[in-house]
């Protein structure tokens, strides 16, 4: 989810809402970190969880997750590194690892991750899924037994998750459903794009191009979006792309982290929303939702 995650809005009402709320990291300096755990701290006494991209993780960030005894750290895009993993264990906190192969599962277990999320083909965003959810997730269970496991990609409604208790998953994981609530911090426009699309108006791209082939493959929405064809053909800078009101939007993340006096620059080229109905988390988990199960949002 990207910076559509970081306020800590989402997480606050996912918590709220009884789910597991997520603050998406990235490449945030530890200052900033460690006052988007306060706000949520202040705002729920549920546990959390902070995600991390893999390889934009560093031992300043992970040091203040521990200090701050969070409930759940979780990693995305690569392994993370054993002293992350042990640092984090040393002050009691969960780590939790999002794959997308069954030896990819294996692996993290091997090292202590005390949780997988099965990440299906069908995801939104970084995807390195290697089948579609509903044939990972059987897989990934009886690799891994008796570790658990949430399956994570195109779940987006009371149904679906039900099929993915069935097929052994303990929960789910949810992302681009949770970026359609108001607490979202995701740009209206392309929210309402989503609501127009179907499912089959998404494809995974190089949008990231060859100075960026690590951020790839990325699920994006295809539909009235000639931006994702054009970047993935030709790969010029993404910002290029960027409309008017999405670089409004982009400031207007910058002022919201900045707000509390901590100076540091963010890299347009990772800029993302991706979004649904424009619900609040809550009529969703309350409303919406009929199987029994884990919700991880963010």
């Amino acid at each position: 989810m990207a910076f559509v995650g970081t306020a800590p809005n989402l997480a606050i009402a996912v918590c709220n809402a009884g789910g597991l709320g997520s603050l998406a990291c990235g490449p945030l300096p530890p200052e900033a970190i460690h006052g988007l755990i306060n706000a949520v701290k202040l705002a729920t006494g549920s546990p959390f969880n902070v995600n991390f991209i893999t390889f934009l993780a560093n031992q300043e960030q992970i040091k203040v997750c521990a200090e701050e005894e969070v409930a759940v750290v979780s990693f995305h895009w690569g392994h993370p590194p054993q002293d992350f993993v042990d640092r984090l264990h040393d002050a009691g906190v969960k780590v939790w690892e999002q794959v997308g192969s069954v030896d990819s599962a294996r692996e993290a277990v091997d090292s202590g991750i005390d949780l997988i999320v099965a990440q299906g083909s069908e995801a939104g965003g970084h995807n390195y899924g290697s089948l579609p959810t509903f044939v990972l997730i059987p897989s990934i269970v009886e690799a891994v037994a008796p570790t658990p496991v949430l399956a994570a990609g195109g779940i987006t409604n009371g149904r679906q998750l039900a099929a993915a208790l069935a097929l052994g998953a303990d929960g789910a994981s949810i992302g681009t459903r949770f970026i359609a609530s108001d607490e979202a911090f995701a740009h209206p426009e392309y929210k309402q794009s989503l609501v127009e699309a179907c499912a089959t108006q998404t494809r995974l791209s190089s949008v990231y191009g060859p100075n960026m082939p690590h951020f790839n493959p990325m699920r994006v929405l295809d539909s009235k979006n000639p931006m994702v064809r054009e970047v993935t053909a030709a790969a010029p800078s993404f910002v290029e792309y960027l409309g008017d009101a999405s670089l409004r939007h982009f400031h207007d993340l910058k002022r919201l982290i900045s707000a509390s006096g901590i100076e540091y620059t963010i890299n347009p080229r990772l800029v993302r929303g991706l979004d649904y109905y424009n619900l609040t988390v809550f009529e969703w988990i309350t409303d919406r939702l009929g199987a029994q199960g884990t919700i991880c949002g963010g």
